[in-house]
């Protein structure tokens, strides 16, 4: 099981990178899809998802903050709506655009943060299939799409 506390406080986000610079204001973006509060949750999520997946490249902050985003998809806190659709599908649907965007970078491309997105996608599929038989469609289908995008990462 992936420890969310650990991620945020035992990574040097100040070394990482995505799209727009330093990752340093990361973790507390990644906090705020704990709070509860669309608005809150509305005014981060979209720009973090972002900065970590500019054109669906990864960076080197996007690993841990994609575990960090598996570790919390069964936190009873995202189990809120998110702009009209459960917040658990939209987390899904950015891993699965992780996990391809590494996928399809493959050994091509030597950019810093494809190799260890590529080397966390276990760690993902295991959170994800969590929510495979989950009671809402539109959580099951983010679930499905993902774990037939990464079947080839186990």
């Amino acid at each position: 099981m992936i420890d969310a506390d650990a991620i945020l406080d035992g990574t040097d986000w100040a070394e990482l990178g995505h799209a727009y610079g330093s990752a340093e204001d990361v973790p507390e973006r990644l906090r705020a899809l704990l709070s509860e509060d669309e608005g809150q949750i509305a005014e981060v999520w979209d720009d973090l998802a972002n900065a970590l997946t500019h054109q669906e490249s990864v960076y080197p902050a996007t690993a841990p903050a994609a575990l960090f985003v598996a570790a919390i998809l069964t936190d009873p806190r995202t189990d809120v709506r998110f702009q009209g659709r459960p917040l658990r599908a939209e987390l899904i649907d950015w891993l699965e655009i992780v996990a391809a965007g590494a996928i399809e970078a493959g050994d091509e491309f030597d950019e810093p943060g494809i190799a260890e997105c590529t080397a966390v996608i276990p760690q993902l599929r295991e959170s994800v299939t969590a929510l495979a038989g989950d009671p809402d469609e539109s959580i099951r289908e983010s679930a499905e799409t993902f774990l037939e995008t990464t079947a080839d990462e186990e």
